[in-house]
């Protein structure tokens, strides 16, 4: 497991500008997925919509800290339009396995792991959408992580992608743990569906073994750098 940390400072002078626009910073990370449809496996690269992972008012220096674990959601919502708040009604605990494989039954419970055949790879979650299509022809599954904010801890994991599964159908989630999207925006609730990211998100890599990345809010592009 590793434990990233992400530090976002900015001027006393833009705080004060930052708070009166009433903006805040919000994070998005990717996580790709693969769904079996149609005897055909589309494998997507980043989900089609992002959500707003966190959330928060903004200070003069802001710490973030995560690591690597998370657990598994389902959504009785089927359409994932631009602004949609992923409402969650079924969990797994947290964190939950990777590479093994999780059933989500017509009672809307998650249960396993399973190890066996079919299992996804380390750094993966599976995921069997087992609720009967007479029930819900579909559902919206995706991966939860928890995070601290200015040492304050998120008890509540909150979503950072969303896919809608048919029934009898398999997914599986591969969180892409070294990456992930910072910017200021008007106030959005976590878990919101965003249909494209803005232009003044910065893409922030934790690459060769880097945990740690510390950015400076630019007033002059209106990004964090």
């Amino acid at each position: 497991m590793k434990n990233f940390s992400l530090q976002l400072s900015i001027d006393p002078y833009d705080l004060a500008i930052i708070q009166e626009a009433t903006l805040k910073i919000t994070l998005a990370k990717l996580v790709s997925f693969e769904i079996n449809v149609s005897e055909l496996t589309l494998t997507l690269t980043e989900t089609p919509s992002y959500l707003a992972w966190l959330v928060f008012d903004p200070f003069q220096i802001n710490t973030i800290q995560w690591s690597d674990q998370y657990s598994i959601y389902a959504s009785t919502q089927s359409e994932l339009d631009n602004k949609t708040v992923i409402s969650k009604t079924s969990q797994t605990t947290f964190p939950a396995d990777d590479a093994a494989y999780y059933s989500f039954n017509a009672s809307a419970i998650f249960s396993g792991p399973y190890p066996g055949s079919g299992d996804p790879p380390s750094g993966a979650y599976k995921v069997n959408n087992y609720m009967p299509s007479t029930q819900y022809p579909a559902l919206t599954f995706g991966l939860q992580q928890t995070a601290s904010i200015n040492e304050n801890t998120i008890d509540n994991p909150s979503p950072v992608n969303a896919a809608v599964v048919p029934y009898n159908y398999p997914i599986t989630f591969t969180p892409v743990n070294n990456i992930i999207y910072v910017w200021l925006q008007t106030p959005l609730t976590s878990g919101t569906v965003i249909a494209e990211l803005p232009n003044n998100s910065t893409q922030v890599i934790f690459d060769n073994g880097k945990t740690q990345q510390k950015l400076q809010y630019d007033s002059s592009t209106g990004r964090f750098i």
